[in-house]
């Protein structure tokens, strides 16, 4: 691994998500669609390492198109970690879940962290403070459960969140009204359960939010929340620090 231009990459099912490190920390985080406007970005920027974590395929076009530039090292089940892993089906154990739960090591060391990653899909991790990581749980995320409810029946309507950004009443006065506040408002319900039952059985617990749709929930949220949306990012910056070469 590199010490110094390091390109760190987040691919998610929607965005490829960056920033620079190096010894002093990371800077510039950046969302890209496109991959050679990334390769070019990596270029100027004289990038000598690339460390990459991904959900998606699009790890190998990117890795094809940087290698020319810079080293590029990935995230992987093997690659070795500060944290004890628990997780029984470790070969399914997504990337994105194992550098978030190192974003909250980095933030929060030696103690209990709760890390609610609001995307595609809603992931809830759980870190205790001797460094155990025992898993946690998965649920669809708004676009699936919209899209879910349209297909799924014969007569509710595609629903596009992006054409909606009131919060949903809980009483829902029409058909669109009323998926909206079952599918926003269960997620709110959902993830505030999830808090409430962690924090039962933990005295001293940090609930850490991240993921693409976290805006929309953490100002409503009850409890006391950390919001880290770059949290990927720094987990990959910690695991790179970890494997740093002599």
């Amino acid at each position: 691994m590199c010490l110094v231009n390091n390109l760190l990459v987040d691919v998610g099912n929607t965005l490829i998500k960056t920033a620079l490190s190096d010894e002093k920390g990371i800077t510039d985080y950046r969302n890209w669609q496109n991959i050679k406007d990334l390769t070019d970005y990596a270029y100027s920027e004289k990038v000598k390492c690339v460390f990459i974590s991904s959900v998606t395929d699009r790890h190998q076009e990117i890795s094809s198109s940087l290698k020319e530039i810079a080293s590029v090292k990935f995230l992987s089940k093997e690659t070795p970690l500060p944290i004890k892993v628990h997780y029984m089906t470790k070969d399914t154990l997504g990337l994105d879940r194992i550098a978030a739960i190192m974003g909250a090591y980095e933030l929060f060391p030696a103690e209990n962290n709760l890390v609610i990653d609001i995307g595609t899909c809603i992931t809830y991790d759980f870190l205790d403070k001797s460094g155990n990581y025992f898993g946690g749980a998965i649920s669809p995320g708004i676009g699936i459960r919209l899209r879910a409810l349209h297909d799924y029946t014969s007569k509710l309507p595609r629903i596009e969140i992006s054409n909606h950004k009131n919060w949903p009443d809980v009483t829902g006065d029409s058909s669109v009204n009323s998926i909206l506040s079952g599918v926003i408002n269960g997620i709110l319900f959902e993830i505030e359960g999830f808090i409430s039952t962690y924090s039962g059985q933990y005295e001293l617990i940090n609930t850490i939010i991240t993921g693409g749709d976290s805006y929309r929930f953490e100002s409503t949220i009850k409890a006391l929340i950390f919001v880290a949306p770059k949290l990927i990012l720094i987990g990959l910056n910690r695991i790179l620090k970890e494997n740093e070469e002599d």
